[in-house]
C-alpha cells in the first residue's frame, strides 16, 4: 500500500470507523484518539496488508483498540477507588501504608526510574502490551523485555518499600 492508497481508505472509511467508534465509547475526543491508533497500527503494517480487505480489518482494529481502553479505564476506575476509599481493604506490610503516599512514591520513582526501562514498564502496566508487542515496538528482543521488567520491578519495589 501507498502513501495515495492509504489516503484515499482514509478518506473513504475515517468518518464510519469514527461513528462506530464514538457509538462504542460515547466520547468524540477518545474516539478520535482511537481512529488516530487504528490508522497508525494500519500505516505500520501496510507492506503485509490486502486491500480488498480494509473495511473488516479496520472495524476489527478498531473494535479492539476499544476493548483494550475499556480495560484500562476499568482498571484504573479500580485502582483510584481503592486509593480513595476509606474501606479496611488497605494493604499491611508491617504496618498500614496509607494509599496517598503509595500513589506518591510509586510516580516519583517512575520519575527516578531510566527512561528505556520505565517505557518498556509503562507499555506493559498501563498500556497493557504482551512482551512480544513491547519487543516489536521498540525494536529489541523479547529477553531484554524480561530483563528490564524484573529491573523495573526491582527498582519500585527498592525505591518505594
Amino acid at each position: 500500500m501507498n502513501n495515495l492508497e492509504f489516503e484515499e481508505i482514509y478518506k473513504e472509511y475515517s468518518s464510519d470507523i469514527l461513528n462506530y467508534i464514538s457509538k462504542k465509547c460515547k466520547n468524540k475526543n477518545i474516539a478520535q484518539d482511537i481512529l488516530h491508533d487504528v490508522f497508525s497500527k494500519i500505516w505500520e503494517k501496510k507492506d503485509s496488508i490486502y486491500t480488498s480487505q480494509i473495511k473488516s480489518l479496520l472495524y476489527k482494529i478498531a473494535n479492539d483498540i476499544v476493548i483494550s481502553e475499556y480495560r484500562k479505564n476499568v482498571i484504573q476506575n479500580e485502582f483510584e477507588k481503592s486509593i480513595y476509599s476509606n474501606s479496611y481493604d488497605t494493604i499491611y506490610i508491617d504496618e498500614r501504608i496509607d494509599c496517598t503516599n503509595l500513589k506518591r512514591d510509586y510516580t516519583n520513582a517512575l520519575k527516578k526510574m531510566p527512561e528505556n526501562i520505565k517505557t518498556t514498564f509503562l507499555l506493559n502496566r498501563r498500556d497493557n502490551l504482551k512482551y512480544k508487542e513491547i519487543a516489536e515496538l521498540l525494536g529489541i528482543s523479547i529477553k531484554t523485555v524480561e530483563k528490564r521488567m524484573t529491573l523495573a520491578l526491582t527498582f519500585l519495589r527498592k525505591t518505594i518499600l
